[in-house]
């Protein structure tokens, strides 16, 4: 498998829908406060209430505290629970017989068994998040002495005391090039609610220990470099260690880590922003192609020290060739069908993915546009059926597909 499609692969979102059918971890909560076993990670996409939509709870309300059985079915602001002996507070997402889903201070989604949770109160008529200071006093806490903290205009970046690069301008560039791309294309933005949450951990070690506490697919992600979490909202990366910084032919090379970087950011800014719909089940060749095309010099600026773009679109572009050269006919209609080809063959599917998305950017702004606009007005946590992505699909870009795999493959010959 060449290198790049090892990179930053975001099993994140493959495994984050998928394993909700399983048991959650714990979760640090909105008040920094280290949850009981009862309060875990969201599960809910193969469950009845996916077709929920959460804004039914988004009402004005004159309730300020709720007896046990009656929910706060139509809340705006913040409330507040008890689970045992500890105290969360977010925004209620929403709120079943069995489970209650909150957004939490500090941009993590938190999920308690309804059954357990006692004391309701409606804190704040508005969302309120977390000041950075207390984000920062807890990342602190959280990782000890060996970390340190740095705060930015729009991100809090924990890293190694040792470490010397400073990884910081990394991230805002990607925050600030989702702001121009928003704005060239007169694309609805916001700012982010949150201090965006970067973790710079000291070794591979640390990474996959870190994975296997918030119980993801080790086996899938241990040969990236990085992923996205979007259930905690932080991205996660490490250290490469000196022999595999001077090995060139290392799938953890060096000069690969500030593209997977870029990667994972753009899947946080994007989703915390709202360029992209974070609660909802976005088809991965769209969302995976969006942030590879924000790895590469399409928005990334240009190195003030040799003057060249950052990352190396080459390999992408070979690797687009590469395996647009064994693909049946039918294989775009496959890709839109389904995520499956991101398990089965994830060299496959972001070749594909990012060939595909910066050809339709390219020749079919509008459609573009159109489809990404689309995507957005999903309901949080609603599934797409097949047939809903095709159609989606076909309304933004057509449905002569023959013609439109022919010019996919004379658009990646050009480049």
């Amino acid at each position: 498998m060449p290198p790049h499609a090892i990179w930053g692969q975001t099993m994140w979102k493959k495994s984050f829908w998928k394993t909700f059918d399983s048991p959650g971890i714990p979760l640090v909560a909105a008040l920094g406060r280290n949850s009981s076993r009862n309060v875990t990670h969201p599960m809910v996409r193969h469950e009845p209430i996916i077709s929920l939509i959460l804004t039914v709870f988004f009402g004005l309300t004159s309730f300020r505290c709720y007896s046990q059985s009656v929910p706060p079915s139509l809340v705006s602001g913040m409330i507040s629970f008890r689970v045992g002996s500890d105290r969360y507070e977010g925004q209620l997402l929403y709120w079943t017989s069995d489970e209650i889903f909150v957004l939490g201070r500090d941009g993590a989604l938190v999920r308690a068994e309804r059954r357990l949770a006692r004391d309701f109160h409606v804190v704040n008529d508005d969302f309120v998040a977390l000041d950075p200071g207390a984000i920062r006093a807890q990342l602190l806490r959280e990782f000890g002495r060996s970390y340190t903290v740095d705060t930015t205009s729009h991100y809090i970046v924990v890293r190694p005391a040792s470490m010397t690069e400073d990884c910081r301008e990394v991230f805002e560039a990607t925050y600030r090039n989702v702001q121009r791309f928003a704005a060239q294309r007169k694309l609805p933005l916001q700012e982010s609610s949150f201090p965006l949450i970067a973790i710079v951990l000291a070794s591979r070690a640390e990474y996959l220990d870190y994975l296997a506490r918030l119980k993801k697919d080790s086996d899938a992600l241990s040969n990236t470099l990085g992923c996205y979490d979007p259930v905690s909202n932080r991205v996660v990366t490490f250290v490469l260690d000196a022999p595999q910084q001077r090995s060139g032919n290392s799938p953890t090379s060096g000069s690969k880590l500030p593209n997977v970087t870029r990667h994972e950011a753009f899947h946080q800014v994007a989703t915390n922003m709202g360029l992209v719909n974070r609660f909802a089940d976005v088809p991965l060749w769209f969302h995976e192609g969006m942030a590879l095309m924000f790895e590469g010099d399409f928005v990334n600026p240009i190195s003030k020290v040799s003057g060249r773009a950052i990352s190396q679109p080459q390999d992408l572009k070979l690797q687009a060739r590469h395996v647009l050269a064994k693909q049946s006919p039918g294989w775009l209609r496959r890709l839109v069908l389904s995520d499956s080809l991101f398990s089965s063959s994830p060299e496959t599917a972001y070749g594909l993915s990012w060939i595909l998305v910066t050809y339709l950017h390219k020749k079919h702004h509008e459609g573009f546009v159109r489809y990404l606009t689309t995507i957005n007005r999903l309901a949080p946590f609603e599934t797409l059926s097949p047939q809903r992505r095709v159609a989606d699909f076909v309304e933004a870009f057509g449905d002569r597909w023959e013609a439109l795999e022919s010019a996919v493959r004379k658009f990646a010959g050009e480049m």
